[in-house]
């Protein structure tokens, strides 16, 4: 999945999980069946008990059966006896017994996917030991490691149930019709228990029914002519929406029960997806556990340190005589060099650079691409150094071709109560073919070096993988501008009963903005925006801190690069939003060569509600051809984004900071957004 500017592609979130599994387990005895003690399960599709005979068996369960009149589990391996009896939202009870079933279980649905769950209070008993629930953490794990997929499933009286499920096992019950997938049929005598919030999802889908096939069918028509306009353009982020969710994927990793909005999982196809997101959430587990030689040796928390109360530098004081003249030696074939971004073969050069190298989604279907006037507008801000645009280039006479890329800028910064001078270091790139050449590595010494000639000590920077260590944890979020598009080019999917027709229908915004007195931003407005903005940034831990010059530059309109918009109110500027674009190569597709993603970057409400200056922001983007308006979870954000229909993507954006340590921020205490 995609993901933002400037950090590479999230593999998916680690989570330190409560120790055991989630649920009850009792033991069955009595009679003549001997009970055997419950040590453990191996995984969600193993039990391991102690034998008779004082041995143990890791005993499958598929060769477990069940006895509805029971309700528990009878094993059928010859080495195993007793049983197992799975109290009320044990993980199995769902699927083996809990519902008094029939041996297929025909009258259980899933209604949704996920990696999450908020609610995991009491689920975490094993063997009668309790196990305190960690009801913060998102993701849970078996202590085997395997990563757990929730699973949202209806029974036959229309109760619902989340549980956690080892993927395997979930694709084995869909596949062999155990489970099957969506809502039941109208005409099923199952009782539909809803929520307040399931219930108006459910008119406002019906609402999206309402029109008749003709409607349905114009609807069609205009969103393939929306496509076919939109594939003309060129140019996303690291985050697509696979449906279920970056450029992260859309809406798939929380429990979503928003089927109406294209989130839900409605086929084995978007059930492949919830595995192989599963396996990029493994992935970045092991990214997390595994040794890192090169940043054990920087001035940042160790993974095993606590977060602290405390805030300050990391390092000792220095000044700049004490840090070495000479670059950092290269490997003999490659050599250093000083990137003009303002010359126009230098910034083609590494537009190309990272066009073919940098930020790419996990399933390699989306690539960043970065404009030239994108990047000089990103890497000239006011008081910028050109010696912070470093470059490696391969030693030749006759072509010195540029293979690795990493920038700098000054800002400064406030983490808590301190205001820093800081550089925001981004675009770190290395050729695909030379990563075995541990260039990454030399790039950010070298850059340090060059910041710290300047007397810069600390840095703020971010990526979608796990790094020592976070300072806070984000997530991207998407809103379909163009859902014919997105779900052509396997950014989302068609969500349960949804028509295509249903679907553009459901994502369509106003042609006009609704709040009067919206205009673009003018180089007039400049003194007022930058009053509104730092004004409303200092509510948040970290934040930038912006000078007048530097609001005219981030915030000016620039086209095809920063879009910013005021509304004006009795002469006077009262409001102020924008969003920057940011496009992806669509890797593999025949129709379309580019998605159009914007980004929102500064919003300031004060005379209406963020939501409905948020809404303007959407019809502007629509209006500018984008098929995708992305957001992060920071700043006031969460105020928006499920009442504008953003879908949960599946990328996560770990902010860190160099040379510094402080307490821990929530996302709605990130007030800094970096391109």
């Amino acid at each position: 999945s995609l993901q933002r500017p400037g950090g590479a592609a999230p593999p998916g979130r680690h989570h330190s999980a409560s120790a055991g599994l989630c649920g009850q387990i009792l033991l069955f005895g009595g009679g003549d069946r001997p009970s055997n003690k419950l040590l453990a399960l191996d995984g969600i599709g193993v039990v391991r008990a102690a034998l008779r005979d004082g041995g143990t068996a890791a005993v499958p369960l598929r060769e477990v059966s069940t006895r509805p009149d029971e309700e528990e589990l009878v094993p059928q391996s010859r080495k195993m006896h007793g049983a197992v009896c799975l109290l009320p939202w044990a993980p199995l009870c769902m699927i083996y017994g809990g519902w008094e079933t029939g041996p297929h279980f025909p009258d259980l649905w899933v209604l949704a996917l996920g990696r999450s769950h908020s609610d995991l209070e009491g689920y975490a008993r094993l063997g009668g030991q309790a196990e305190e629930a960690d009801s913060d953490s998102g993701d849970m794990q078996h202590p085997g490691g395997d990563e757990l997929v929730f699973v949202r499933v209806m029974g036959p009286n229309g109760e619902v149930r989340t549980v956690p499920l080892q993927p395997q096992l979930l694709a084995s019950l869909v596949q062999s019709g155990q489970l099957r997938m969506g809502r039941p049929p109208q005409g099923d005598t199952i009782r539909r228990q809803m929520s307040d919030e399931e219930e108006e999802r459910e008119e406002e889908e019906k609402e999206a029914e309402g029109d008749d096939r003709e409607e349905d069918e114009e609807a069609e028509a205009a969103g393939e002519g929306e496509g076919q306009a939109a594939g003309k353009k060129k140019r996303k982020k690291r985050s697509k929406a696979k449906s279920s969710a970056a450029p992260p994927k859309e809406g798939e990793a929380e429990l979503e029960e928003k089927e109406g909005e294209g989130d839900g999982l409605s086929s084995q196809e978007q059930l492949l997806s919830i595995l192989r997101r599963s396996r990029i959430c493994e992935e970045s587990r092991r990214h997390v556990e595994r040794p890192h030689p090169f940043w054990d040796t920087q001035p940042v928390p160790s993974m095993e340190a606590e977060y602290g109360q405390d805030s300050g530098p990391i390092d000792d004081l220095k000044n700049p005589d004490e840090v070495r003249d000479e670059p950092y030696p290269l490997p003999d074939q490659f050599e250093w060099c000083t990137c003009n971004v303002d010359d126009d073969a230098e910034a083609k050069e590494i537009y190309l650079l990272l066009s073919e190298n940098y930020v790419e989604d996990d399933d390699s279907m989306f690539r960043f691409d970065y404009s030239v006037e994108f990047l000089r507008w990103a890497l000239k801000p006011p008081e910028y150094l050109r010696q912070w645009h470093l470059g490696v280039r391969v030693k030749s006479k006759t072509n010195a071709k540029l293979v690795g890329f990493i920038t700098g800028i000054p800002a400064n910064v406030q983490v808590y109560e301190r205001s820093i001078k800081m550089v925001e270091i981004n675009f770190l790139c290395v050729h695909k073919k030379l990563r075995s050449k541990r260039l990454a590595p030399v790039l950010i010494k070298e850059i340090t070096r060059r910041v710290n000639k300047e007397n810069v000590w600390q840095a703020v920077y971010t990526a979608g993988v796990v790094l020592p260590r976070p300072v806070s944890e984000c997530r991207y979020y998407h809103r379909s501008l163009n859902p014919k598009k997105l779900i052509e080019v396997g950014f989302s999917h068609l969500g349960p009963r949804m028509t295509m027709a249903r679907t553009i229908k459901l994502y369509k915004v106003p042609e006009t903005t609704q709040l009067p007195g919206m205009r673009k931003m003018e180089p007039r407005d400049v003194p007022r925006v930058t009053e509104l903005v730092t004004g409303y940034l200092k509510k948040f831990p970290l934040h930038p801190e912006f000078t007048c010059d530097e609001i005219g530059h981030w915030m000016l309109p620039r086209e095809g690069v920063i879009y910013s918009y005021v509304r004006e109110d009795g002469g006077e500027v009262t409001d102020v939003c924008s969003f920057y674009s940011l496009p992806s190569t669509i890797l593999g597709s025949d129709k379309y060569n580019l998605l159009k993603a914007a980004y929102s970057y500064w919003n300031v409400a004060t005379t209406v509600t963020l939501h409905e200056l948020m809404h303007d922001a959407l019809i502007l983007a629509k209006q500018h051809d984008f098929d995708v308006f992305n957001a992060l979870n920071v700043m006031e954000n969460e105020q928006f984004l499920k009442e504008l229909k953003f879908g949960v993507g599946d990328g996560f954006l770990q902010y860190y900071l160099y040379n510094w340590k402080c307490p821990k921020i929530q996302p709605d205490g990130i007030g800094l957004v970096l391109l």
